[in-house]
C-alpha cells in the first residue's frame, strides 16, 4: 500500500470516526422519539377503542336503568306480570340480545326473557357487583357454541327507595356495536386487537376459533404485567411467538383489558426507513471526505511520489543520471540530497567490492583443494583448477551435471539423493564417494557442502569443497581386516569371552558370550555389548547377589593392577538346566588404557560327575521327601480348587448319582442362605429351585431359572460325569445371564413398540383416508336429499291445496243432487278419501326419511372431521351420538342401545381420535352379542374426571384373554374380521389424552369398558 493511500485511509478513518461519533447519538436519540411517538399513537388508539366500548355500556346501563325506573316495584312477586312487562319492551329484547331478567337480592330468579337465563341461578357476589353498577362477564350458550357475554344490571326500589330486586340485561359483546368491529379491524397490515378478561380468558380475537380460549401463565409476558395494573405500550412477545409492539388498556365498564398488538417489522417500519436513509447519507459524507482527502494527499506526496519512483527505476540508471532531481525545501528535498549523497557512496564501494572479488576469485583458483559452486537450479556453475588437474577434465565438460559422470556408478544414486535432501533443507552436508581420477583409478572423496546467500541475504546456491581421503580409507580397511581376523579366533573359543573398559563397560564380547545372552532373554539388555557389568555385578540381589559382588571386586583389582588374575568357581542356571562355571579375569595387554578380559568357562560336566555321587546317598532321603511333598501338593491343591470355585461368580454343585450335594461353592450358600455343612447331602433341586425362583422355563434339568427376590436370571445346565470305579454323578452350573436377558427383554420391547408404531401409523392413514371419503359422500349426497326435502314440502303444500280444492267442490255440489251423487262415486271409485289420508302419511314418513339421511350425513361429516384434525373444546355427547349414527347399522340387528347422559363439561380434545375409540368399543360390544342383547352407554363427570362406559351383556372375556386385548394384532375374532389393532389404538389415543381405558367382564354375562379422561386436559394430548 502506498504512503499516499495510507495517509489517506487514515485521514478518512478519522473524519469517518468524528462523523460516526456525530451521527450515532443524533439517530439514538431520533429513534428513541420515533419509538416513543409510535407508542403513544398506538396507545392512543388502544384508549380510544377503549373509551368507545365503555360509551357503549354506559348506554347499555342508561338502557337497563330507564326500564328499572318504569318497572312497578309491586310487581315483583309477580312473576307472569314480570314476564308480560319484559317480553313487551321488544326494543330492549332487541339490545340485550342473550335475555333480560329480575332477580331478588338472595339470587332467586323471578322472571326472565331467556332460556339460559331461566336455567341460571345467580351467585351472591354477582349480585353485588350489579348492585355497585359493574358489569359482569360470562359465558352464554349459543347454536354455535359457548360466546362472551356482558351482564348491566340497574336497581329496582320501592317507595321508600329500598332496594328490593335487581333488573339486568345480558348482550352478546361480539356484535358489532360493542367489540364485534374487532375481529375485522386491522391495525396496519399484520396487527390485531384483542380483549381478555382477570381470568386470562380471550373474549374477543381476530381470530373467532381462539374467543374463550384461556391463556397459560406466562404464555405473553406483557398480559401478565397488564393483570397487575398496567397500562401503556411495550415491546412485547405474543402467544404464538411473535415480537411486536403492543398497547394495553383497562376497560373501566367491565375490568377487562384492552390490547392492540403490531409486530415489530411493521411498528418500527418508519424507524427502520429513518436508519436507511441516514445510513445513506453518512455513506455519501464520507464518500465525499475520503475524495478531497484523496486529491489534497495526493498535492501533499507528489514529490515523495517522483522519488519513489527514482529508487525504483535504479536498476536501470548509471552514473549522474542515478542521482535524484527533487530539490523542494521541505523534508523530502533533504532526503534527496541524503540520497544523492548515498549513491555517490555506493558507487565507490561496489568499485572496491569488484576488486576484492577478482582477488578471491585468484585464491580459489590456487586452492590445492577441489573447490566447486552450484546456483539455485541445483547444477554446478563453478570448478577451480585444482578440480580439472584431478579429473583431466574441461570445464565444457564438468560444469552443469557433466562432474556426476566422473562419480562411481554405485555411489552416483546415492549421491544425487544426498544432495537433493541436502538442497531442500537448505542444510549442510558430508558424504564419501568415488570420483575418478584421471589416471582412471576411482579414488575416495570426502565432499563437504553448505548453502551460501547473496548479498541481499537471499539463497543462491551451495559452495563446497572436497578432500582426496584414499589413503585414510585404505588404512581403515586394514585396520577393518585386522579386527575381523582377532574377532574370528576369540570366537572359535567355547568359553564365554568378553572386554571391559576402565569403568566396566563391555566393549566387546565373542560368540560364545552372545549365544549365551541370546539363551537367556532376561539378561540380553544387562550383560551384552554397551552394558556396565560391574553395574550388573554390584546390583545383583538374592542367592547369586554375594558371588556377582565378589565378581566385581575381582576385575575392579585387576583393573587397579592390585592383582594380576582374579578366578572364581559359580553355579549358575540357565532356561533348561543348570550349570557351573569357572570365571577368570586377566588384564589386557596393549597400549591404550588399561582394558581387562572376562572369561567365564562351562565346568558342568566335571561338577555333575562330582555330586553324582552325592546324589545317590541322598537319594532315599529325597524320596521320602518327595512323598511327603506330593501329600501336602495335594492338600494344598484341593484347597486352590475350592477357593478358585468361591471366587467365580457362577454357582457351582457336584452331586452323587442320587442327585445329593457333595459339593458347592460360596455363590450357592449365599443364594440358598444356609452354610454348607447344611447343603450336604440335600437333594440339589432343593438348593437352587427355591419358593422365590421362577421355573417356567426349566425342564429335563436344564434352561433358565428367575430368582424374584434379586430379580436374576441363571441359566441352569448338568454335567454327568463318571468317576473312578463306579461312582457316577453330575456337576450343575447355575450362570448370571441377567444382562443379556434384560438386554434381550429390551430389544423385544422396541421392535414391539416399533411394530406396534407402525401399525397405528397404518390405521392413523386409513382413517384420514375413510374420514376425506365420508365427507365426500356426504357432500355428494347433501345435494340431492336437499332437492327431495324441498320437493317433499312442496308436495305437502301442493297436497294441501288440492283437498281443499276437493273440499271446495264437494260443497258447491251439495245443491246439485245428481252431480254430487256422480262425484261420490267417482270418489269411492278412485279412492280419494283413503289417497287423501294415505298422502299425508307419505309425506310425513318421506320428510322423516329425508330428515333421517340428513343426519346421518351430519353425523358421518362430524365423525370423519377431515378439517377438525386440531386439538380444540367439543362436547363428547355429540362426539358420542354422531359415532353411535355410523355404527347404528352394526348395532341394530343385535342389540337395543340405551343411553344413560349425564351433565358432561367441554371437553379439549382430539375430536376425530376419541370417535375412533368409541366406534372400536361400541363394535366389539355388538361382535360380543350372539343373538339378541343391550349395550348402555353411560357418561358421568366427577372430581375433575369424565367417564364413558360401554356395557353389553354379551358372551364376556376369559381370564387368559383379559391380560392380552390391549396387545397389537392380539384378536380372538375369526381370519378376515378382525386385525388385532383397535383395541390397542384405542389405549394409546387415551393415554395420549392423559385418561385411562379399564375393563370388567364376566364369562357368560357381558363385559364392561370404561374411558376416564381428565375434564381440566387443556394443554394435553
Amino acid at each position: 500500500m502506498s504512503i499516499k493511500t495510507r495517509m489517506s485511509v487514515i485521514a478518512c478513518c478519522l473524519v469517518a470516526g468524528f462523523l460516526v461519533l456525530t451521527a450515532v447519538p443524533a439517530y439514538i436519540y431520533i429513534s428513541s422519539e420515533l419509538k416513543r411517538q409510535i407508542s403513544s399513537e398506538q396507545f392512543a388508539l388502544a384508549r380510544y377503542m377503549a373509551a368507545h366500548f365503555d360509551d357503549n355500556v354506559d348506554m347499555a346501563r342508561e338502557k337497563i336503568a330507564k326500564c328499572a325506573a318504569a318497572l312497578n316495584p309491586a310487581e315483583v312477586n309477580d312473576p307472569a306480570g314480570l314476564r308480560e312487562f319484559l317480553e313487551f319492551e321488544q326494543e330492549l329484547q332487541t339490545f340485550f340480545d342473550q335475555g333480560m331478567y329480575v332477580i331478588r337480592l338472595d339470587g332467586t330468579l323471578v322472571a326472565a326473557t331467556s332460556r339460559d337465563a331461566a336455567l341460571r341461578k345467580i351467585s351472591p357476589d354477582e349480585i353485588d357487583l350489579l348492585v355497585r353498577g359493574k358489569a359482569v362477564s360470562n359465558a352464554c350458550a349459543s347454536p354455535h357454541g359457548p360466546i362472551p357475554c356482558l351482564t348491566v344490571a340497574a336497581p329496582i326500589r320501592d317507595r321508600s327507595g329500598s332496594l328490593v330486586a335487581v333488573l339486568a340485561g345480558r348482550l352478546d359483546v361480539t356484535k358489532k356495536h360493542f367489540l364485534g368491529e374487532l375481529t375485522a379491524l386491522k391495525v396496519g397490515s399484520d396487527g390485531y386487537a384483542y380483549v381478555i378478561d382477570s381470568r386470562r380468558t380471550l373474549i374477543m380475537h381476530t381470530d373467532r376459533i381462539r374467543i374463550l380460549e384461556t391463556l397459560h401463565v406466562g404464555a405473553n409476558e406483557g398480559i401478565e404485567k397488564a393483570l397487575h395494573g398496567f397500562e401503556g405500550t411495550v415491546e412485547n412477545t405474543n402467544a404464538s411467538g411473535v415480537r411486536g409492539l403492543t398497547s394495553f388498556k383497562r376497560l373501566s365498564s367491565a375490568g377487562w383489558i384492552l390490547a392492540v398488538h403490531l409486530p415489530l417489522q411493521e411498528a418500527y417500519d418508519s424507524l427502520y426507513r429513518v436508519r436507511f436513509y441516514f445510513g445513506i447519507m453518512l455513506a455519501a459524507a464520507m464518500f465525499c471526505s475520503a475524495m478531497v482527502v484523496w486529491f489534497v494527499m495526493g498535492r501533499v506526496v507528489a514529490p515523495l511520489l517522483s522519488l519513489t519512483r527514482h529508487v525504483r527505476d535504479m536498476a536501470e540508471k548509471n552514473g549522474a543520471d542515478r542521482l535524484v532531481r527533487v530539490d523542494t525545501p521541505d523534508e523530502i528535498g533533504d532526503l534527496a540530497r541524503a540520497f544523492n549523497g548515498m549513491v555517490r557512496k555506493i558507487e565507490q564501494q561496489r568499485g572496491e567490492l569488484e576488486r576484492a572479488k577478482d582477488f578471491h576469485l585468484l585464491l580459489f583458483e590456487e586452492f590445492p583443494t577441489l573447490i566447486w559452486r552450484m546456483g539455485l537450479d541445483g547444477r554446478c556453475n563453478y570448478l577451480n583448477r585444482t578440480w580439472f588437474e584431478f579429473t583431466g577434465r574441461r570445464s565444457a565438460e564438468a560444469l552443469g551435471d557433466g562432474w556426476l559422470e566422473d562419480i562411481h556408478p554405485d555411489d552416483r544414486p546415492e549421491v544425487e539423493h544426498c544432495f537433493a535432501k541436502a538442497f531442500a533443507a537448505r542444510s549442510a552436508y558430508v558424504m564419501e564417494y568415488r570420483l575418478l581420477h584421471r589416471n582412471g583409478e576411482f579414488r575416495w572423496i570426502e565432499d563437504n557442502g553448505r548453502p551460501f546467500n547473496d548479498l541481499d541475504g537471499n539463497f543462491a546456491g551451495y559452495i563446497g569443497f572436497s578432500l582426496d581421503i584414499t589413503e585414510r580409507m585404505r588404512a581403515v580397511e586394514a585396520l577393518r581386516e585386522s579386527e575381523r581376523f582377532a574377532r574370528s579366533t576369540v570366537d572359535a573359543l567355547s568359553s564365554h569371552i568378553a572386554i571391559l573398559d576402565a569403568t566396566g563397560t563391555i566393549v566387546a564380547v565373542n560368540k560364545a558370550w552372545r549365544e549365551f545372552v541370546l539363551a537367556n532373554p532376561p539378561l540380553s539388555n544387562n550383560v551384552n555389548e554397551g552394558a556396565n557389568y560391574l553395574a550388573v555385578c554390584d546390583a545383583a540381589v538374592g542367592e547369586d547377589a554375594e558371588t556377582a559382588q565378589s565378581f566385581a571386586q575381582g576385575i575392579r583389582n585387576v583393573l587397579e593392577g592390585k592383582a594380576a588374575v582374579f578366578s572364581r568357581e559359580y553355579s549358575c542356571h540357565s532356561p533348561e538346566e543348570k550349570c557351573w562355571f569357572v570365571g577368570r579375569v586377566t588384564r589386557f595387554s596393549g597400549d591404550g588404557p588399561p582394558l581387562v578380559v572376562v572369561a567365564h568357562e562351562n565346568v558342568t560336566v566335571r561338577k555333575l560327575a562330582e555330586e553324582e555321587l552325592a546324589r545317590s546317598r541322598e537319594e532315599l532321603v529325597a524320596k521320602h521327601k518327595e512323598l511327603k511333598s506330593a501329600f501336602l501338593q495335594v492338600a494344598q491343591g484341593k484347597k486352590e480348587w475350592e477357593l478358585t470355585l468361591d471366587c467365580i461368580g457362577d454357582l457351582v454343585i457336584m452331586a452323587d448319582a442320587a442327585g445329593r450335594v457333595r459339593r458347592c461353592n460360596r455363590a450357592v450358600t449365599e443364594l440358598a442362605r444356609k452354610p454348607v455343612d447344611e447343603l450336604i447331602g440335600r437333594p440339589w433341586p432343593e438348593v437352587v429351585i427355591l419358593p422365590e425362583v421362577e421355573t417356567d422355563s426349566y425342564a429335563n434339568g436344564g434352561g433358565e431359572i428367575h430368582h424374584r427376590e434379586t430379580n436374576r436370571w441363571f441359566l441352569l445346565t448338568s454335567y454327568p460325569f463318571t468317576g473312578t470305579g463306579t461312582e457316577k454323578g453330575a456337576v450343575i452350573t447355575l450362570h448370571d445371564v441377567t444382562e443379556a436377558k434384560r438386554s434381550a427383554l429390551e430389544l423385544e420391547q422396541a421392535n414391539t413398540e416399533l411394530k406396534e408404531t407402525q401399525s397405528q401409523m397404518l390405521q392413523r392413514e386409513k382413517m384420514a383416508s375413510i374420514g376425506q371419503l365420508a365427507a365426500g359422500v356426504a357432500h355428494e349426497i347433501n345435494n340431492p336429499m336437499g332437492f327431495i326435502t324441498s320437493n317433499l314440502g312442496t308436495l305437502r303444500k301442493y297436497g294441501d291445496k288440492l283437498l281443499e280444492f276437493m273440499a271446495f267442490i264437494a260443497e258447491k255440489a251439495e245443491s246439485h243432487l245428481d252431480l254430487r251423487k256422480e262425484i261420490e262415486a267417482e270418489r269411492r271409485r278412485l279412492k280419494i278419501d283413503y289417497v287423501a289420508d294415505d298422502l299425508e302419511n307419505l309425506i310425513t314418513e318421506s320428510l322423516e326419511g329425508a330428515e333421517r339421511v340428513r343426519k346421518i350425513v351430519a353425523d358421518l361429516k362430524s365423525f370423519s372431521r377431515v378439517d377438525e384434525a386440531e386439538y380444540k373444546v367439543v362436547d363428547l355427547t355429540e362426539c358420542l351420538d354422531s359415532t353411535i349414527n355410523i355404527v347404528w347399522n352394526e348395532l341394530k340387528y343385535k342389540a337395543t342401545l340405551k343411553k344413560e347422559y349425564g351433565e358432561l363439561p367441554p371437553l379439549r380434545c382430539y375430536p376425530q381420535q376419541l370417535n375412533q375409540v368409541f366406534m372400536n368399543l361400541l363394535v366389539n360390544a355388538a361382535h360380543a352379542i350372539e343373538t339378541q342383547g343391550e349395550i348402555t352407554v353411560r357418561t358421568r363427570s366427577k372430581e375433575g374426571w369424565v367417564s364413558i362406559a360401554i356395557e353389553d351383556n354379551g358372551c364376556g372375556i376369559p381370564d387368559d384373554v383379559m391380560a392380552r386385548i390391549f396387545e397389537p394384532f392380539f384378536t380372538t375374532k375369526e381370519v378376515g374380521r378382525g386385525t388385532g389393532l383397535g383395541l390397542s389404538i384405542s389405549y394409546d389415543i387415551v393415554k395420549k389424552h392423559g385418561g385411562e381405558i379399564t375393563v370388567t367382564s364376566e364369562q357368560g354375562k357381558g363385559t364392561t369398558f370404561v374411558v376416564r379422561l381428565p375434564s381440566c386436559a387443556a394443554g394435553q394430548g
